[in-house]
């Protein structure tokens, strides 16, 4: 025998195990690779699907809080009312101490009212002058990071 033929009868035997191996060895490794991607997805799928029914829950436990205070604050709301219309069916005022008490309280709402838009405005400023410090610091931390 020659060379070229020994060559040829290895590469042929070679070729032969090789398909060999992927046929018949191959689908199982293929099988177990399948098995394993289940089993990833089934366990990130579960874990996501707890993480979500948690938030859910403890979403729903925040509102239900919220709801409850509310629901008390209402309540105190309807009592307080209910006193002073008490006190007011009580104090029965004349027609001009009634006028001149609406004019005090109309006034006194006014001042309120500037007061609190003084406030608010003043709120708005400072929270203004805050975000652009903290937009300079981010900035600056940015650029201090790329140098």
């Amino acid at each position: 025998m020659d060379s070229a033929t020994i060559a040829l009868i290895f590469t042929g035997v070679s070729l032969a195990i090789v398909l060999g191996k992927d046929l018949f060895g191959g689908g199982s490794k293929l099988a177990s690779r399948f098995g394993a991607l289940e089993k990833d997805t089934n366990d990130k799928y579960n874990a996501l699907r707890f993480e979500f029914i948690e938030k859910n829950a403890n979403a729903a436990s925040n509102s239900k809080v919220g709801f409850e205070a509310i629901t008390a604050n209402i309540h105190a709301l309807q009592l307080g009312f209910s006193d002073f219309r008490a006190q007011m069916a009580e104090n029965y005022m004349r027609r001009d101490s009634f006028y001149k008490a609406t004019d005090e309280l109309k006034r006194d709402f006014n001042e309120k009212h500037t007061d609190m838009k003084t406030d608010v405005h003043r709120g708005f400023e400072e929270m203004k002058e805050q975000m652009n410090n903290l937009a300079q610091s981010i900035e600056a931390g940015r650029k201090s990071k790329q140098v």
